[in-house]
């Protein structure tokens, strides 16, 4: 505290103005802009809504949008509530839906790690070892699982590999 029991901000602003809570009455974003909510809130829209930001494509690019409610700060922040505690971030229920109140909660980064989109990092490929000579083999993970197995020729472990993911994705 610097006086009249003021922090440095309010101080100032009650000497320069007379009012310690003038700076208040700049907006309604004042003073919240440095909190982690509004940061959230700011990379939210910038991942939905900016070409040049770098995770545009997996947001953005893929139709995902902010609701209109949100665009402004003060709703978004009625909505969500503060974070639990800095190691929470937003999270999408539906990973295939928008940003809006209904799809979207405070998740620790292991809650979030279970609600992922599929990943693309699978593979194909041929085994030269004795036991697996030229046999087709091929693995991918999914929710923490590991799946593999041996094919005859790569047409038949992609599409197996193909059918299997299907099916675990409609899940």
């Amino acid at each position: 505290m610097v006086a009249r029991g003021y922090c440095r901000f309010h101080y100032d602003s009650w000497r320069k103005k007379g009012n310690a809570l003038a700076a208040v009455e700049r907006g309604p974003n004042f003073g919240l802009s440095r909190t982690a909510e509004y940061s959230s809130w700011i990379n939210m829209r910038q991942r939905c809504s900016s070409k040049n930001d770098k995770s545009y494509k997996n947001y953005g690019g893929r139709g995902i949008k902010v609701c209109d409610k949100w665009l402004n700060f003060q709703n978004f922040f009625k909505d969500m509530g503060p974070k639990p505690n800095a190691n929470y971030s937003i999270e999408r229920i539906d990973n295939d839906g928008d940003y809006c109140p209904q799809n979207c909660e405070w998740a620790t980064h292991t809650e979030q790690m279970n609600n992922r989109r599929p990943s693309s990092a699978t593979s194909v490929w041929r085994r030269n070892n004795p036991k697996h000579k030229n046999k087709w083999f091929y693995q991918f993970k999914y929710k923490n699982k590991h799946y593999s197995k041996h094919f005859r020729t790569r047409a038949e472990a992609i599409n197996a590999m193909n059918l299997l993911k299907n099916s675990l994705y409609k899940h």
